[in-house]
């Protein structure tokens, strides 16, 4: 295989990543009540946050000679199945969305550096994969604390995330 095709297929991971991200963060503003305003204009950001990726990702790969394929992944589109069926059972969209939105950007967490692991490839592209995985451990504290206070101030208790 040669570099290039390497080097856009990690890329195409990442675009995938970021739309499985985008898709998980509308739905969470969706089950967020219209009381949770701030909640749910996090998670609305969090989908700008993708979409602005997804534009340096794609410029990345056509740089590399490559056309970007603009969609979800397999797992991620069972994971937001799975995700409402619980919302619907559990009663509480803001505790679902929370736990599912950190459970997500675990998941991005994980295929960023799988890729930065397996990337040897234009610096200029490494650096980009680099500061959008900073970006994403940032967005993550951010919905750990949003988790960690909703949960402190209801009278749900806080589940162990893996």
């Amino acid at each position: 295989m040669k570099k290039q095709d390497t080097t856009t297929g990690l890329l195409t991971t990442l675009l995938k990543t970021n739309m499985d991200r985008i898709k998980g963060y509308e739905m969470a503003a969706q089950e967020t009540s219209e009381f949770q305003a701030e909640l749910r204009s996090v998670f609305y950001k969090m989908a700008d946050e993708s979409r602005r990726y997804i534009t340096a990702l794609e410029a990345a790969i056509v740089s590399q000679g490559g056309a970007p394929k603009l969609e979800s992944t397999a797992r991620g589109d069972i994971y937001r199945v799975w995700m409402k069926l619980k919302t619907s059972f559990n009663g509480d969209g803001a505790a679902a969305a929370l736990n599912s939105c950190e459970f997500g950007e675990n998941v991005a967490l994980h295929v960023y550096r799988k890729v930065f692991m397996k990337f040897n490839g234009n610096r200029a592209i490494q650096e980009l994969i680099q500061n959008q995985y900073d970006s994403l451990k940032a967005s993550r504290s951010l919905i750990q604390r949003y988790r960690m206070d909703y949960f402190s101030t209801s009278r749900l208790s806080l589940p162990v995330l893996g």
